[in-house]
């Protein structure tokens, strides 16, 4: 019997205590041979009790390390490989440490990078340059981004957007620039009007559509470097690992 211990009021350990117990671990049980504390520190609120074997849940040392609970412990599951360094760089044994590379998001969320254009095209000229934003919708993948256009913009909409694109070939300001600026909204923009006067290292200046291209190419890439590093943190991989690591340590408690 593996018992799971974890406060009621945090919602995180909570959950990852639940998620525990669905994979056989007993709520609350302090009787139990092997007992999982969540955290490490949880272990010392209640009391340090000892059972045949304790597991502690490593999160993050403060102030005051308090090393004498991961010394009483028999293993320490670390949420990252920055928790095992921090743990040896504190004298804990690497035979003593387990990194867990898994977790759950609470999200289900995938957000797409709102992208927003604005202004009125006008029929006697054509230097509001829609087929640029046009082309780049079609040359960018909609699962990450997703285009927003406004003629006239207000708050909803800079509350909205992540970044403001400005393709005008000519423009005296233009004002949502300068709004966008204001809204601390990134602004890529062709070199007009506004744009030298508040640039700062979060916006960008483009020449043609190459540029303007290839920058937003660079942040799809970024996204998607994110999804895939992402995508093995899930709660079922959580729990298949730990229910490998209840199997090794039920193993050892029997040959006590």
């Amino acid at each position: 019997m593996i018992g799971i211990m974890y406060p009621k009021d945090n919602w995180i350990l909570k959950w990852l205590g639940k998620q525990l117990i669905q994979i056989g671990g007993v709520l609350d049980n302090q009787r139990a041979d092997i007992t999982y504390w969540l955290n490490w520190g949880y272990w010392e609120h209640s009391g340090l009790i000892k059972s045949l074997f304790d597991i502690v849940w490593f999160t993050h040392f403060e102030n005051n390390k308090r090393l004498y609970i991961l010394n009483k412990a028999d293993l320490i599951v670390c949420q990252s490989k920055h928790g095992f360094i921090q743990l040896v760089e504190q004298g804990i044994s690497e035979d003593k440490i387990a990194i867990c590379p898994f977790a759950g998001a609470s999200t289900n969320i995938k957000k797409k990078i709102i992208i927003g254009t604005s202004g009125r095209n006008y029929k006697h000229t054509d230097r509001k340059n829609r087929k640029e934003r046009d082309r780049l919708k079609k040359d960018l993948d909609s699962s990450v981004f997703e285009f927003i256009h406004k003629d006239v913009t207000d708050d909803t909409y800079w509350k909205t957007i992540d970044y403001y694109l400005q393709t005008s070939t000519a423009e005296g300001g233009a004002m949502d620039i300068l709004n966008a600026i204001y809204a601390r909204v990134s602004v890529v923009s062709r070199d007009i009007g506004y744009i030298h006067s508040f640039k700062t290292d979060n916006d960008f200046i483009y020449k043609d559509y190459n540029e303007l291209l290839s920058y937003f190419k660079t942040v799809e890439n970024s996204i998607k470097q994110k999804d895939k590093v992402s995508v093995n943190f899930t709660w079922d991989k959580y729990g298949e690992w730990h229910g490998e690591l209840f199997k090794e340590c039920k193993w050892i408690v029997s040959q006590f």
